[in-house]
């Protein structure tokens, strides 16, 4: 039998617990060895050898599936165990006399339940009958990692004195003392002091609109000196300002590290302003964004009204103030598209943008008597039709027309000055306005130039050697203005 036993390969593991074991067994100090000190091992995975050591042979009840064996042994290993086993179950164990360990013993371990983070911690082990000097290890299992303590009974306890440096982490931990092939743990909680400035609220989004209907969101992470989140429940207080002198205060708890709240617009646009505190704990303001909503409505004007069809002078469109339904301005920088149409169906997309509320679009005039039509749109919202006239022009009436031979830079050509050239106000036209001139001959031949204004005055000049012997018409044209004189050349 002995034999067998010690010819079982190394390879070939048992695992059982002291609950498996006979009364025999379990007064038996090589069983002890073999398969009664290993309940905590059986617990972490470790595996026993069978050896007899010189001993009777074993009684394993294997009425319990917790005795499990790793497949590592061949076909020949089975046939060995097979004959074993039934020696085994047919075997008794012979009590030993004396016994090293009392099974009575229990290693108990004193730590609080709940400890503050940062303050150092005390923990107690507890082991009768253990010998003074009796080295014993602590383990400290935490979330942020482990730390390892050692220490020497006395009168048959020992104390683990835990620096305030290895307390700052709050959460579980599990507290494993190891003393003399015995093994016990003991669980604890290391709780998260009160909050620390500064609070930051989170705000998001940040922008929303003033209509009494969006949302945002705001919330706050408190944190102790050790930058642990305090504990669920605490109370965090929101102060709110809204625009208009608006004041509204709430009370939360934290839930999972956060405290938050939803935060309402009301209908006034402008600057929110939220802060947060927690206990004595404060901190900066936080932002958010009230816009106006979509625009209603709105109506157009151009100044100056009457405009004369000159190429060159401006017209300002602008648009009334562009505010929501509940009055609140559209922000500066808001996107205004002007939509200009002609006499001709042609369209012209000029951009601008708000100022105060209001958009500009300056409007230069055609070379001729027309209208335009103007729409403005912001966010498909489309305002009013504005007709813009442009009336003939710029001189109005007669104007005088005179013409001389020249001479210096102008000699050997017939010079012709119309002027001075007056607007509605009596005001010479703008500079580079066009003129046109007709020299029309008794046969019918035509010769027309355009010049441009130049301190209320044109000037047309022909050579004389291209001018047939006859009689002229020169006429003079700007906007609704005529100048004529009529002359003998060559006779």
């Amino acid at each position: 039998m002995l034999n067998f036993l010690s010819n079982i390969p190394s390879r070939f593991l048992l695992f059982a617990g002291r609950d498996n074991l006979p009364d025999s067994i379990s007064s038996c100090h090589v069983c002890q060895q073999i398969a009664v000190a290993p309940t905590d091992i059986m617990r972490r995975g470790y595996g026993i050898r069978i050896k007899t050591l010189g001993h009777a042979p074993m009684l394993l009840r294997m009425s319990r599936p917790r005795i499990r064996t790793i497949p590592l042994i061949n076909f020949q290993h089975i046939l060995m165990a097979g004959l074993i086993f039934p020696m085994l179950l047919l075997s008794a164990c012979t009590p030993s006399a004396e016994t090293d360990i009392d099974p009575a013993r229990e290693l108990t371990v004193e730590a609080p339940k709940g400890h503050a983070a940062g303050e150092p911690m005390t923990i107690t082990a507890e082991l009768p009958g253990v010998p003074d000097e009796t080295i014993g290890r602590l383990t400290l299992l935490g979330s942020y990692g482990v730390w390892l303590y050692e220490g020497e009974f006395a009168k048959e306890k020992v104390v683990f004195n835990v620096p305030s440096s290895d307390m700052e982490h709050a959460g579980f931990v599990t507290a494993v003392v190891k003393v003399d092939g015995m093994t016990t743990r003991e669980r604890f909680e290391i709780i998260p002091g009160e909050a620390v400035e500064p609070l930051t609220p989170l705000v998001g989004p940040r922008t929303i609109t003033a209509n009494g209907k969006s949302w945002s969101i705001a919330a706050v992470i408190p944190f102790d000196k050790f930058a642990n989140p305090i504990v669920d429940g605490s109370t965090a207080t929101f102060r709110i300002f809204h625009p208009g002198n608006v004041l509204e205060t709430f009370r939360t708890d934290t839930r999972h590290l956060v405290a938050w709240l939803r935060v309402n617009s009301k209908t006034q646009a402008g600057k929110t302003f939220i802060t947060a505190q927690v206990g004595d704990a404060f901190g900066k303001e936080t932002e958010l964004l009230e816009m106006a909503d979509w625009p209603v409505p709105f109506t157009m004007t151009n100044e100056p009204e009457v405009v004369v069809a000159d190429g060159k002078q401006l017209t300002q469109v602008r648009t009334s103030r562009i505010v929501d339904q509940f009055g609140n301005v559209m922000p500066d920088g808001t996107l205004v598209q002007f939509i200009v149409t002609d006499e001709d169906g042609f369209k012209r997309i000029l951009p601008s943008k708000t100022v105060d509320g209001f958009a500009h679009l300056p409007l230069q005039a055609p070379l001729r008597p027309t209208r335009f039509t103007v729409v403005a749109t912001v966010f498909a919202i489309e305002s009013e039709p504005l007709v813009v006239n442009f009336s003939p022009g710029p001189a109005i009436g007669a104007f005088p027309l005179d013409m001389a031979e020249g001479d210096g830079r102008y000699d050997g050509y017939m010079t012709f000055t119309a002027g001075p050239l007056l607007g509605e106000r009596d005001q010479y036209i703008p500079d580079g306005t066009p003129v046109l001139f007709r020299l029309v001959h008794e046969t019918g031949k035509v010769v027309e130039e355009e010049v441009v204004s130049d301190d209320g005055y044109a000037l047309f000049a022909e050579r004389q050697a291209l001018l047939l012997a006859g009689s002229y018409t020169v006429q003079a044209y700007v906007g609704t203005g005529e100048g004529r004189l009529t002359f003998e050349y060559g006779r």
